[in-house]
């Protein structure tokens, strides 16, 4: 995590939502991800749609491509 903030968001996002992209980009499902952090998938879902719709994006390729692009996650 780099800690940069210049991207366009509608909010700066969270650090478990950092590090939800952090292992989506690694290619972590879902359920994975909710393991490895210790929430419910349930959650871990939430967090999926929050964070696209804060990165204006679609899906959560778009959020991992674009957080990559601006120095979000590496």
């Amino acid at each position: 995590m780099s800690g940069k903030t210049n991207y366009t968001a509608t909010r700066p996002l969270t650090g478990r939502e950092i590090r939800f992209l952090q292992l989506a980009s690694q290619g972590y499902t879902s359920k994975e991800i909710a393991s490895q952090i210790g929430n419910s998938t349930r959650t871990v879902e939430c967090w999926r749609m929050e964070i696209c719709a804060a990165l204006r994006v679609r899906n959560i390729t778009e959020a991992v491509a674009k957080a990559i692009r601006k120095g979000i996650i590496e």
